[in-house]
């Protein structure tokens, strides 16, 4: 796949696996018949329309990103979620998780006429990506464009996906015992580092350092286990798509479309059995022994890291609720105590 650069030659979007005709010709054909129905939810929209409240803007800006890309398929119901918590505590030994949420800065040559609108924390210029992964390396909501200034924290409180959590209408499931429990009921949440806020419905890991044993370095251990399928599928993502292994010379605008066909064709190929091999053949992605607890490095890790193209997420520290609070110790004394794997002790 290409694309059309006014500022330097064709780029390739292509696969460096994909090199025979053969292959190139299947995806083609596959893409042809099934692109309607990529699963991914796209949240496109202008941030400082946004920030501004000017909520008929964002809302008329939504509905042309939605009209463009074709398809909603944000979990829409209880059983839909419970299908991917149920697929992270078997994966990933972390029970009632519905995702894992990541978000990067994406380098930019500096945007015509845009002043430091998009000059970021690190001295460079970037759009936002944040996404939200399954337990199978799939994006299920995916957010791209805000300006690099904006605070980190700005941004995903105002993103689709925070406003539909904070007012109930993500449709997740009721809260209920974590496995083998008798009482005390815990909620279904997602999982982040600590460059976003802890909410009820989000977890993020205890600040500092934890002796062996405690419960909050058991809670760390596990959330940072499952959060190696989000950081996985950037990794993966940027590796094989050869556009996203450098800054982008292109204006924001351009750059999102070449960021979010990158998300289409991600789940695409991991969802399509007879190209899923070529795509991410064993090994590709890192991943940890159910028997041992030893997280495996996937292939993309030994590749040399693309050159700043990604930027972490700035850490800031903000105050969290006692209920937020509450509920991580719920998790920790769970994963420390009866939700303990065999194999914790030797690697916490």
């Amino acid at each position: 796949m290409r694309y059309s650069n006014p500022m330097m030659p064709f780029e390739d979007l292509a696969f460096p696996t994909l090199t025979s005709l053969a292959w190139k010709t299947k995806v083609l054909e596959e893409l042809s018949k099934r692109f309607t129905n990529l699963p991914v939810f796209i949240g496109l929209h202008h941030c400082s329309d946004v920030l501004a409240n000017k909520e008929d803007e964002e809302e008329e800006t939504i509905s042309r990103s939605e009209k463009r890309f074709k398809e909603d398929t944000l979990p829409d119901s209880p059983e839909d979620w419970l299908q991917i918590s149920d697929d992270y505590e078997n994966l990933w030994n972390f029970p009632q998780c519905l995702g894992a949420i990541d978000g990067k800065h994406v380098v930019l040559q500096c945007p015509f006429r845009s002043g430091s609108e998009y000059y970021n924390y690190k001295g460079t210029f970037s759009i936002v990506f944040m996404a939200v992964v399954d337990a199978k390396y799939r994006f299920f909501y995916v957010n791209v464009g805000w300006q690099g200034r904006i605070s980190d924290g700005g941004i995903f409180k105002n993103t689709l996906f925070a406003r539909k959590l904070n007012d109930g209408t993500l449709n997740l499931p009721a809260e209920k015992l974590l496995p083998g429990q008798q009482d005390g009921t815990t909620p279904f949440v997602f999982i982040y580092d600590d460059a976003f806020p802890l909410q009820e419905n989000l977890m993020k890991p205890f600040p500092g350092e934890h002796l062996k044993g405690t419960f909050q370095r058991s809670f760390n251990y596990r959330l940072s286990q499952a959060r190696q399928v989000v950081e996985n599928t950037f990794g993966v993502m940027s590796s094989v798509f050869r556009v996203l292994q450098k800054p982008l010379l292109l204006q924001p605008t351009t750059a999102e479309i070449i960021i979010l066909t990158c998300c289409y064709l991600h789940n695409f190929l991991q969802n399509t059995k007879t190209i899923m091999g070529c795509y991410a053949s064993p090994g590709t992605y890192g991943n940890e022994d159910v028997s041992t607890g030893i997280l495996v490095h996937g292939s993309w890790q030994s590749e040399p890291e693309p050159s700043s193209t990604f930027i972490k997420l700035n850490r800031i520290d903000r105050k969290s609720t006692r209920i937020a609070q509450e509920v991580r110790e719920q998790f920790a004394y769970y994963f420390s105590g009866q939700g303990r794997v065999p194999w914790q002790d030797r690697l916490e």
